[in-house]
């Protein structure tokens, strides 16, 4: 009997998810083209999303597993450096997107420097993701998730702050479309983040032993190939909701930032 028919099957939605995904940009791209001179920041969120979009294509496409350096394909582009070194410009990409949209709702001094700082700190947030995958430990994913956390704080302020401004009954519909969406989706995020996300880390780093640490340099001749390549269902299927929210739901929403009309 066969162990491998859920995660194929699940790949497979992937790939057509993702396909449809960079279909449904490049539409939007070309529907943009006219207004791209007189709307620059128009252009650089579609690029910004396109970043994100790709990204998120090859990751889905070709999954791997950082910490147990797991591979679903034995090929380069399934390795953990270059799923990493994605999920880095992906993430950012995404971040950046955010903090345009929020600037465009509230173009003021004080939120390009808040979004500036919040930016910042997700690079901070990447280095910390690093340093755990190359060495084991957890200490660094602790602080990134953290820093994710905050954000989502950081995130909820700004929303409520525009949504209860004197300004918000001028703002366009796909603006207030933002907020509200924004308002309703942090307190769950947050809420995830503080409560389940940050502690599994923070317990996993008392739970791996000393032996398992290893230097940075051990740790990239790792990640340079796959340890095991596998499509087993057991070691897939605890993946699978987290990447297909990643990868499906949260593209959609980089695609309607692509578009939205503020």
């Amino acid at each position: 009997m066969r162990h491998d028919t859920v995660s194929v099957f699940w790949n497979n939605i992937l790939i057509f998810f993702s396909t449809l995904q960079l279909f449904a940009l490049l539409v939007v791209g070309m529907q943009q083209r006219p207004q791209r001179k007189a709307e620059g920041l128009w252009s650089k969120r579609w690029f910004l999303s396109l970043l994100f979009t790709i990204n998120c294509t090859v990751r889905a496409t070709m999954p791997r597993q950082d910490t147990d350096r797991v591979c679903f394909y034995d090929h380069f582009m399934s390795t953990v450096i270059v799923g990493r070194t994605l999920a880095n410009i992906g993430e950012l990409s995404f971040a950046a997107l955010l903090c345009l949209a929020l600037y465009r709702v509230n173009p003021t001094p004080f939120r390009s420097s808040c979004c500036r700082i919040g930016w910042a700190m997700n690079v901070v947030a990447q280095t910390c993701c690093w340093f755990s995958i190359l060495t084991h430990d957890m200490r660094g994913h602790v602080v990134e998730e953290s820093i994710w956390l905050l954000s989502g704080v950081a995130l909820f302020v700004a929303v409520s702050s525009d949504f209860y401004s004197p300004g918000y009954r001028q703002l366009p519909a796909d603006a207030k479309l933002f907020l509200k969406a924004s308002l309703l989706a942090a307190p769950p995020y947050i809420a995830f983040m503080a409560l389940v996300d940050v502690p599994m880390y923070y317990q996993r780093y008392y739970e791996i032993p000393s032996s398992k640490l290893t230097t940075a340099g051990e740790g990239l001749q790792e990640i340079l190939r796959c340890l095991r390549v596998t499509k087993d269902d057991s070691l897939w299927m605890e993946e699978m909701p987290w990447m297909t929210g990643y990868f499906t739901a949260a593209v959609w929403v980089a695609i309607w930032l692509a578009r939205a009309k503020f």
